[in-house]
């Protein structure tokens, strides 16, 4: 992936996604935010990619890391705009 392989996105995606979606919609309880967070979380692995490192984490490990982030910050924003649409 690191190399610019879309094929290794889409295993990635096929190995990952579920998890990734389901750590997503735990923490922030809405399907369509869930979604969106899944979408950020694969692109940011694809940008990323040459700067992960197997000695830090594991690729799963990575990924959820980069899932809590992503699904914190969605749910500061809208505690920071209540009154916006959800």
């Amino acid at each position: 992936m690191a190399e610019g392989d879309s094929s290794a996105l889409a295993e990635l995606y096929d190995a990952h996604g579920s998890a990734v979606y389901t750590l997503a919609l735990r923490i922030v309880r809405q399907v369509r935010h869930a979604e969106e967070i899944v979408q950020e979380v694969f692109s940011q692995a694809w940008r990323q990619a040459g700067r992960y490192d197997p000695a830090r984490a594991t690729v799963t490990g990575w990924l959820l890391m980069m899932t809590r982030a992503r699904a914190l910050d969605a749910l500061r924003a809208r505690a920071a705009r209540p009154d916006a649409a959800q």
